[in-house]
């Protein structure tokens, strides 16, 4: 077994009279790409798929130059509603997606208007709830409420513009991505796996805090936050050879899907790791949330 591991980063100290400020925006969240075909309701007579959902951001961040800075951010993308219905029973799903983002902004003012690219990290907490109703015990497998939890690191990037409309507020138009919001597998233990993104358009308002160094521990320009990705590969054992079987239901012992796949596949693999350190001296501390 081979393995190859490639990493990139960038690394920028805060400085301690960059000027911090705070924001509430609102808008849109788009969960189309996670389709009801990925959900696997294809047998279902979907009567609701709402894919668009209002959703909101609460963030505070900080200049570290006058071309970067650095912020915080809970986001919360609404949730993605689907209902079907087969011969009687009714299945309601909801799935809601909210977390923290870790970002890096970069851009250039133009008088009163400054465009930016963002780079960071979302830690999401993705919660689906399936409700089955009405002749749900003779169709469905499971006719029983479900309610699951998954949380992951992804990766967020965008777009975006500010415009002053005072002394020290501002409006922002914003439009991020989280990469591979969803991720589902399907059947196929290597090949039927789905990665799905959301994107989020939002109008915020932004409010500018003095300037001056605060003289606390986080003003001091001894803190700074790095940002790194890399790619993981192991290379297969085998140069050939196939394998193909059958999932069993061992409470009704009745096949529920099937598998097959190559045993000469690599498997690839994508880390993330943001960090933030902290100068004291003799020595460095680093907080860090990774993949």
């Amino acid at each position: 077994m081979r393995k190859i591991f490639f990493a990139a980063a960038c690394l920028a100290s805060i400085s301690a009279h960059g000027q911090t400020y705070v924001g509430l925006g609102v808008g849109k969240a788009d969960h189309s790409k996670y389709s009801v075909a990925d959900m696997e309701y294809d047998s279902l007579s979907i009567t609701k798929n709402k894919t668009d959902s209002t959703g909101y951001g609460l963030f505070v961040g900080r200049d570290i130059n006058d071309y970067l800075s650095a912020e915080l951010a809970y986001l919360n993308l609404g949730k993605k509603k689907v209902s079907g219905s087969d011969t009687g029973a009714v299945m309601d799903t909801s799935i809601g997606i909210d977390g923290l983002a870790l970002s890096l902004l970069a851009g250039k003012k133009f008088g009163g208007i400054a465009p930016y690219a963002r780079l960071g990290l979302f830690y999401e907490r993705r919660k689906r709830e399936d409700t089955p109703s009405g002749n749900a015990a003779a169709v469905f497998a499971n006719p029983n409420a479900e309610s699951s939890v998954t949380s992951a690191v992804r990766p967020l990037y965008g777009v975006g513009v500010e415009a002053d409309i005072g002394a020290n507020v501002s409006l922002r138009l914003d439009y991020s991505i989280v990469k591979d919001a969803y991720v589902d597998y399907i059947n196929n233990i290597d090949r039927g796996y789905i990665k799905r993104d959301v994107s989020f358009t939002s109008l915020a308002l932004l409010y500018k805090l003095d300037g001056k160094s605060n003289g606390s521990s986080l003003g001091d320009g001894k803190w700074s936050v790095g940002l790194s990705g890399g790619v993981s590969k192991t290379a297969a054992r085998m140069t050939s050879g196939s394998y193909n079987g059958n999932i069993w239901d061992l409470g009704t012992h009745a096949v529920t899907a099937q598998m097959a796949g190559s045993m000469a596949d690599d498997k690839t693999g994508t880390t993330y790791r943001l960090s933030l350190f902290r100068d004291a001296g003799s020595f460095e501390y680093e907080l860090y949330l990774a993949t």
